[in-house]
């Protein structure tokens, strides 16, 4: 009997571990808009995810937050910037820096915004 409740237990923690984890997952935190907005820069810039960083700037005065980030490859470097929508689940805007200030802009696949 003290087997079957200890088991029975430990299943139950670990569902409720589970569940937890899959809510953090989907919440916009900083640490998964890096992430989101890394594996974006990996895919655009056509680099492995170890040549890139990120960082998280912020929320805007417009509700979206801001991750900015960096990629070092084939003796270059490139900087970019994802803003992601107010609850931080979403990429609507990718930019990538050109030399000398500006900036060229990446259509966002899911929402067609510039």
């Amino acid at each position: 009997m003290r087997r079957i409740v200890s088991g029975s237990i430990g299943l139950v923690a670990l569902s409720v571990l589970t569940a937890q984890q899959i809510v953090v997952a989907n919440a916009g935190t900083p640490a998964r808009m890096m992430q989101e907005c890394r594996i974006r820069a990996g895919e655009v810039l056509r680099t492995r995810l170890p040549n890139i960083e990120t960082k998280y700037e912020g929320q805007r005065t417009d509700g979206t937050h801001a991750v900015n980030g960096t990629a070092r490859f084939d003796g270059r470097t490139e900087t970019f910037q994802c803003s992601f929508n107010r609850r931080g689940r979403r990429i609507v805007n990718f930019v990538v820096n050109q030399p000398g200030g500006g900036a060229r802009a990446r259509r966002n696949r899911r929402s067609g915004e510039p």
